[in-house]
């Protein structure tokens, strides 16, 4: 009885530990612990963390060329570059650029920051031969701890065909 209580709770920590992964269109990214999926349509998939009071959206745009997906890439840079002006509260933190060595594909990155950093909004978008992707971190808190997290989960993504 006691090997099968102790076997029960290895495998429901096993289970709590387990990272929570996010997926739209083939692409994927590992969130780590305390999120949820709260949405997922045929673009997006948001996931919430209640207890850090943030959330992430995957939104990946498929193209059907090259051309096309330049311009939506285009714009998404536009309007990931102008969100303040659609957002008054949110002060550029950081213009779009392109992310430093931490990952392996040429994500950029662009950061707003609430009244007395009290929010963030944290976005990276990535042109691909597979879609166009965009990903933004949204929540309560400094943008400083902001990015690095965004970061780290910007180094996770992997593309599945199947």
């Amino acid at each position: 009885m006691k090997v099968m209580f102790y076997g029960l709770i290895l495998l429901i920590t096993a289970f709590s530990s387990a990272s929570q992964e996010i997926q739209s269109n083939g692409f994927s990214l590992t969130l780590g612990n305390g999120w949820s999926v709260v949405n997922t349509n045929k673009i997006t998939t948001a996931a919430a963390n209640e207890e850090a009071e943030q959330v992430i959206i995957l939104s990946v745009y498929i193209v059907p060329s090259v051309e096309k997906g330049a311009e939506i890439l285009a714009e998404m840079k536009s309007y990931l570059s102008n969100l303040n002006e659609q957002l008054p509260k949110m002060e550029l933190y950081s213009p779009l650029a392109p992310l430093d060595g931490q990952t392996s594909v040429p994500w950029e990155l662009v950061a707003y920051s609430g009244p007395n950093e009290e929010g963030h909004l944290v976005a990276a978008c990535l042109g691909t031969n597979k879609g166009v992707l965009m990903v933004s971190l949204e929540g309560i808190g400094s943008v400083q701890s902001a990015i690095p997290q965004l970061k780290s989960v910007l180094s996770s993504l992997s593309y599945n065909e199947t």
